[in-house]
């Protein structure tokens, strides 16, 4: 039995819950109260609990998706979320390599985000190519996900002080999160179809 099945499965057994037990407070799924008051007839009940009923068959609820339908839908929700658990860590790894540019150079953080990548051959990593992450995030381009840096303006002594890091599908893909980092550690993100900002909500224990 899919998940599906075992809500549909507990949407049907609510409803008849519904018509059981008159004297409770139930919710339809729409989100509105009904009170089954004395002078409220058990048939009224009834008539409500079908209509809830009908209204899980309009909605598809009793339809489960066939094999492949639902192969196809559980493939791509797993290459979703190990999509953005990748674009998680690379904001992780984006915000501790900063610290450490900072920490080394002196000149506060990286003015772009290939400051933080590889240095070629032998060379000895600098403020222009740190080795701090790896070549492809500091590309921009990492996992299925386009990074975005932006640096402040340096103050007079050549200090950055701040920065920011937005996280998008690379491909727009829909229904993937977008995620936004700072100077701050916090990892934040966001369901809707647009760049994550700093107001969006946090996620834990990413500092």
């Amino acid at each position: 039995m899919t998940p599906r099945d075992l809500s549909c499965l507990f949407l049907t057994t609510l409803c008849l819950s519904r018509h059981a037990i008159v004297s409770r407070r139930p919710t339809t799924t729409f989100g509105e109260s009904h009170h089954c008051r004395s002078n409220l007839s058990c048939s009224r009940c009834f008539a409500l609990t079908l209509a809830v009923i009908l209204a899980a068959i309009a909605f598809g609820c009793t339809k489960s998706p066939s094999g492949g339908e639902q192969a196809a839908t559980t493939g791509s929700s797993a290459r979703t979320a190990e999509n953005e658990a990748a674009a998680v860590g690379a904001l992780a790894q984006i915000n501790s390599a900063e610290r450490s540019y900072a920490e080394t150079y002196r000149k506060g953080f990286s003015p772009t985000l290939g400051a933080l990548g590889e240095s070629s051959g032998s060379q000895t990593p600098s403020a222009s190519a740190a080795d701090l992450i790896t070549g492809s995030l500091a590309t921009g381009t990492y996992e299925g996900y386009t990074f975005s840096y932006r640096a402040a303006d340096a103050n007079p002594n050549g200090v950055i002080g701040s920065y920011t890091v937005s996280a998008r599908p690379a491909q727009g893909g829909k229904g993937a999160k977008r995620f936004f980092t700072d100077e701050t550690g916090a990892i934040r993100w966001t369901g809707e179809e647009r760049e994550a900002v700093v107001t969006d909500p946090q996620i834990p224990s990413q500092r």
